[in-house]
């Protein structure tokens, strides 16, 4: 029902959503989102005042999902049901409610995973749900009758992913269960592999705020990654301190070795590169391709 006075508009009743598609594109893992504190100039460097709607907007709807309203969005395409309730008036517009996920696939680690539990609790803001997501790897795909996922928790701006497993195992048995359908081989390298991979994934997940502790300190495209594969794998950080030259200090992932290298470059594509680690190197390279 909606009821309009010259100075409120009133909306309230229940809306229906029996079909649906959603789909989100992905942002680039650099991008941020707007400061609270942001203001916007004008082109005379004045603060330009936010303009609010005429006349006040107060709701109070609820709205039901149906059985055939899908979303698409960071690796999830799922089927969702549930009921919302949406009020809003002069503090903003806020959501309650629990929408569910009956079935759908998660895309992680390389795999397609089945969803089998799947949760998003709203209670505030409507891009704040808090997750609550479960996905598998295909049970038939799985040696020794063992389920392998991955959990997703936790608030949707800064979200928890974590490997689990049923029987409990440690993170890199699990792991070898979710990528490999498989435990992991009696062979080092095979262990050395996974515990590479482990960290390279919580590396990953770390690239935004390590690029803005470089932008505080003045250094361009900080970043943290891992290199080298088994026993020679490394965790690197590298940026450029200067136009032109770049720094990137290395440490070994299971012999503590550290590697430090300058690349400066000459031309376009020429550089000069230095190395110092067990051996000292001085290297010319030209990169070009065909």
């Amino acid at each position: 029902m909606f009821t309009a006075t010259p100075s409120l508009f009133n909306l309230d009743g229940k809306v229906d959503v029996p079909w649906a598609r959603i789909v989100v594109n992905e942002v680039p893992e650099s991008a941020v989102g707007v400061s609270s504190d942001e203001v916007m100039l004008d082109k005379n460097l004045k603060p330009i005042k936010q303009q609010s709607a005429s006349i006040p907007i107060n709701s109070n709807l609820t709205i039901h999902v149906g059985n055939n309203v899908r979303l698409e969005a960071f690796g999830l395409k799922a089927r969702l049901t549930g009921d919302l309730k949406v009020a809003q008036d002069k503090q903003g517009l806020g959501l309650n409610g629990q929408i569910n996920i009956p079935d759908g696939r998660f895309h992680a680690y390389g795999q397609d995973l089945i969803v089998r539990k799947g949760e998003l609790l709203f209670s505030g803001p409507p891009d704040q749900p808090l997750l609550n997501i479960e996905a598998i790897r295909n049970p038939d795909a799985t040696e020794d009758d063992v389920i392998a996922g991955v959990r997703v928790t936790g608030s949707a701006d800064q979200p928890k992913a974590e490997i689990f497993s049923d029987p409990v195992m440690s993170q890199q048995e699990a792991l070898s269960y979710l990528l490999r359908g498989q435990g992991l081989s009696s062979g080092q390298s095979d262990s050395a592999a996974m515990t590479s991979m482990l960290i390279g994934m919580g590396v990953a997940q770390s690239g935004q705020v390590v690029g803005k502790i470089g932008e505080t300190f003045g250094v361009s495209n900080l970043a943290l990654d891992t290199e080298g594969v088994g026993d020679s794998s490394q965790v690197v950080v590298s940026g450029y301190v200067l136009p032109g030259l770049q720094v990137k200090y290395g440490v070994g992932i299971f012999d503590s070795l550290a590697t430090l290298t300058l690349r400066y470059r000459l031309m376009p594509k020429l550089y000069v590169e230095a190395v110092s680690g067990i051996d000292q190197a001085l290297d010319l390279l030209y990169q070009f391709e065909f």
